[in-house]
């Protein structure tokens, strides 16, 4: 019993022996242990696991879990997905924000999800607002877009901002109650959109199964696509009961956007949203920038426990799979094109952002 912290009194998963067992050896070796198992009796009082997790968490009653514990579950795709939701931080993020964080544990999955999905549909890092020029001929009042915009937010013809039209984001048509004046490139029609690279993403999407606009060209003003995941994706294959429960994670995002043209880096940063589904950043996982560039991708983050006495980032192609390559959230620094992921081999590294052969974890936070 040599080398050991005793606090909790659980079975010691190494030896076997009785004890009020930290759950973490002096070597960082502690396997974690299932919490539906170990807190079984607990959890019959709660209609699910995740009910009985989120009333601890909301209580600040962490007693007897800790980081590397584990809740398995199983999706409702027709692949019946086994993710192993690994306990990566405890109140890790607790009173930081603009919006001050309560108790939270951050689950992010032992291995990755078992489908390769793209960064983006092409390389392309920056932020996305959607812009596109029109050509008034004085009579014509209907304008399908090129751009499958989901939403406008403005339109300005000739010099003067109008309100007087309607947007079909089905077809993508703009139809205005007067004709626009004639004239070659006079129209200008801006989508809302996002500065942040990770929340107008393909990735993003997929995560959190939304129907959305994406990037899918280069250059300074890109082809947009809209893409539907919002019957497929990830999060809509998550238990019922594990969704009721998820919060969404917000923090201090770097910002990659020029109207002027494109950013080889992040230029500000704000707070925002992450979503339901997210990816680790590389600071959460490696505790150092090291692709992703100083100042504003890595300022309001900090290292996840789970990943910072091991190879715990190192993670296989689904659950038991071989390891395997995964995106982080930060794009990378130096380029427009690329985004940050870990390797095969656990080291921090950069692809390009429409690579088809990575896949990521599933992450999410209950507060």
């Amino acid at each position: 019993m040599a080398n050991k912290v005793f606090i909790d009194n659980i079975l010691d998963p190494a030896t076997g022996d009785q004890g009020f067992f930290l759950g973490m050896n002096t070597d960082q070796c502690y396997p974690g242990m299932d919490l539906s198992l170990k807190f079984a009796e607990e959890i019959k009082g709660y209609t699910s696991v995740w009910k009985w997790i989120q009333a601890r968490i909301k209580a600040g009653n962490f007693y007897g879990i800790h980081v590397g514990d584990y809740i398995p579950f199983n999706c409702s795709n027709s692949a019946k997905t086994r993710i192993v939701a690994v306990v990566a931080g405890i109140d890790t993020y607790y009173k930081y924000g603009d919006q001050q964080v309560g108790h939270h544990i951050d689950f992010i999955s032992k291995d990755l999800w078992p489908t390769y999905i793209q960064y983006n549909l092409a390389n392309f890092n920056n932020g996305l607002i959607p812009v596109e020029k029109l050509s008034g001929d004085g009579s014509k009042t209907e304008f399908v877009l090129t751009k499958q915009m989901d939403s406008i937010d403005n339109i300005i013809v000739g010099s003067d901002q109008v309100t007087g039209y309607t947007y079909d984001a089905s077809t993508f048509t703009v139809t205005f109650d007067e004709a626009p004046a004639a004239g070659t490139n006079n129209i200008t029609v801006t989508g809302k959109g996002d500065k942040h690279p990770w929340l107008c993403s393909h990735l993003y999407a997929f995560l959190n199964s939304l129907k959305m606009q994406v990037p899918n060209g280069t250059g300074k003003d890109p082809a947009v696509k809209q893409v539907d995941y919002s019957q497929g994706g990830v999060y809509y294959f998550l238990p019922a009961e594990l969704k009721a429960v998820i919060a969404n994670k917000r923090a201090l995002l770097g910002e990659r956007y020029s109207a002027s043209g494109l950013l080889n880096s992040d230029n500000s940063w704000s707070w925002t949203n992450l979503g339901n589904l997210w990816v680790p950043t590389e600071m959460e996982v490696c505790g150092a920038p090291v692709w992703g560039g100083n100042g504003c991708p890595n300022g309001g983050f900090v290292q996840y426990p789970i990943f910072a006495h091991n190879m715990n980032r190192i993670k296989g192609l689904g659950d038991g799979g071989g390891r395997y390559y995964w995106w982080v959230l930060a794009p990378a620094s130096g380029n427009s094109s690329y985004f940050c992921n870990v390797s095969i081999n656990g080291n921090a590294n950069n692809y390009f952002a429409s690579t088809t052969w990575l896949s990521a974890p599933v992450c999410f936070r209950i507060s």
